[in-house]
């Protein structure tokens, strides 16, 4: 497995230490930089990790540390994402890990999109969000990838009605300042969504949802941990017993952009008790392609973009479907619990 490191935050925040930073925080919303950055050392003091034989991929065994995980960095379950790039001898590990200081990418090299997106989000984070001016969208290959990884900057969107939809949201990346805001524009954060999908209710309440709790008074949540990416399997396309074939039915655009069969985001925090909940949401864009006149055309079912509840689902169903395991370092039996269950609202206890 490759590793693209640019800058690694390396602490996990835990929930005893989230009870004096929310101490802090109601005394002060907008807390002296010197007076977070001791925080974040404590909290830094406590980061725990573990490199796992299973985490051998390709000879390769590391697990990165961020603040941008929770329990881990979320670890392939099975080598569903090898591939042999033109012009290699071997099949790849699959994906490339980048790390920046307000996200963490895997990206999926085979199509060129996020397998996943780690997002942590605070009330320190909302007020440097706010702190810093709006930013463009000038959209960028994101040169750290490989180059059998990227596909350019167009999806086509007037012709196959895809947005280039931030996996970790534009107006968040902010909070890590100009620099952060901008990498978030390379395509490395960007997913062909639906324009009905990206732009639909559902996905921005969820969105809005997970910036704002963090400032809402009486949540009793202080930080919350995102987990946004693609799915390219679902039921009724299991997968091969060899990993090669397991995605030669994807429909592909532009510059070898694979269309996603839907979009996750896997929510992760800290109650007032201090017990870990989490959430699994998926958007389906089920689509079919044909031959028009020459020219490909794609055909959806969208679901109704209601409410975000509407797109609950366990959590260990969006494992099965994307091969990742998202909370490798939470104990079994809590995140078997978590993982099976299937809550009915957004933040309540599981």
């Amino acid at each position: 497995m490759r590793s693209r490191l640019l800058v690694v935050l390396a602490l996990l925040t835990v929930p005893g230490l989230l009870g004096a930073v929310a101490a802090l925080q109601e005394a002060d919303s907008s807390l002296p930089r010197q007076v977070e950055t001791n925080l974040l050392r404590q909290l830094e003091g406590l980061e725990l990790a573990r490199t796992d034989e299973a985490d051998a991929v390709t000879g390769a065994r590391w697990t990165l540390r961020s603040g941008h995980f929770v329990f881990g960095m979320p670890r392939l379950a099975d080598d569903r994402n090898n591939f042999t790039p033109d012009g290699f001898d071997n099949a790849q590990a699959g994906i490339t890990v980048v790390a920046r200081e307000g996200l963490v990418v895997a990206n999926f090299d085979r199509m060129k999109v996020p397998l996943w997106v780690a997002q942590r989000w605070t009330r320190f984070d909302n007020t440097r969000m706010n702190e810093v001016a709006g930013q463009g969208r000038p959209w960028r290959e994101d040169l750290e990838l490989p180059a059998y990884a990227r596909g350019g900057t167009r999806y086509d969107g007037n012709r196959t009605l895809l947005d280039r939809g931030h996996m970790a949201r534009h107006q968040m990346n902010r909070a890590w300042g100009i620099d952060t805001s901008n990498w978030g524009v390379k395509m490395s954060n960007s997913a062909p969504q639906h324009r009905d999908v990206n732009q639909g209710n559902a996905w921005r309440e969820l969105e809005d949802e997970v910036r704002d709790v963090v400032v809402r008074q009486g949540s009793g949540i202080d930080a919350v941990w995102t987990i946004t990416g693609t799915i390219y399997r679902d039921e009724n396309n299991p997968a091969g017993e060899s990993p090669e074939d397991d995605f030669q039915n994807v429909v592909r655009i532009t510059d070898g952009f694979g269309v996603p069969d839907a979009t996750y985001k896997v929510v992760g925090w800290f109650d007032a008790s201090g017990r870990f909940q989490a959430r699994g949401y998926v958007f389906e864009q089920p689509h079919t392609e044909q031959q028009v006149g020459g020219q490909q055309q794609l055909t959806y079912t969208i679901p109704v973009q209601t409410q975000a509840q509407d797109f609950i689902v366990r959590i260990r169903d969006i494992e099965d479907r994307t091969g990742v395991d998202f909370f490798p370092m939470l104990r079994d039996n809590i995140e078997n619990l978590i993982e099976e269950a299937t809550p009915s609202n957004l933040w309540g206890a599981q």
